[in-house]
């Protein structure tokens, strides 16, 4: 119930971020390669990090370091241009292990820096001892500010997922950042 919740939150703000973004004018969006390099916190509420180390005491934030690959397709229409991501990352190097994932998107990117998307995720699972690999859906929401030549992204996401044969899915809350230049 807790998850459904969660759901219907990101949902709402999402409908409520998307009618505020849209521009006014039906100016034609240019595009922009803001591919480059990503650094963010993952927290996983739960126990399911911990069991996975098998250490009840370890607080389930992840580093986050990866890349991220961009294709933007302009729509000429009131400055919105569909966006296609794919973001490999490595996390958890704080907590002495590794743990790939990758994430693709489809989303749209406003004129003046406003992106939401959606799309699936692969990562590895499981324990120290039997790794598993496990999938789920990600959801996220974000602005660019552009400074000269220089792109800096600030994004949102939330994913959810279950490796098979796990008994319950785990919910991940991220915030990451990066850069692009020109």
């Amino acid at each position: 119930m807790k998850h459904v919740k969660c759901r219907v939150a990101f949902i709402l703000a999402a409908c409520l971020f998307v009618g505020t973004a849209f521009p006014q004018d039906s100016e034609e969006i240019v595009p922009v390669k803001l591919s480059g390099f990503r650094v963010g916190l993952t927290y996983m509420p739960g126990d399911v990090l911990r069991d996975a180390l098998d250490d009840p005491t370890t607080f389930p934030l992840l580093a986050q370091f990866g890349w991220q690959f961009e294709k933007q397709f302009p729509s000429g229409m009131g400055g919105l241009a569909a966006i296609f991501e794919v973001i490999p990352m490595v996390g958890g190097m704080n907590l002495g292990i590794l743990i790939p994932s990758v994430s693709m998107l489809i989303g749209i990117r406003t004129q003046q820096g406003y992106e939401l998307g959606a799309g699936p995720q692969i990562s590895l699972s499981g324990s120290k001892d039997e790794a598993k690999v496990g999938t789920g859906m990600v959801f996220g929401a974000g602005k660019t500010w552009r400074l000269g030549n220089l792109y800096l992204p600030v994004n949102f996401a939330v994913a959810q997922g279950k490796a098979k044969g796990e008994e319950e899915s785990s919910l991940k809350l991220t915030l990451i950042t990066g850069f692009a230049l020109k």
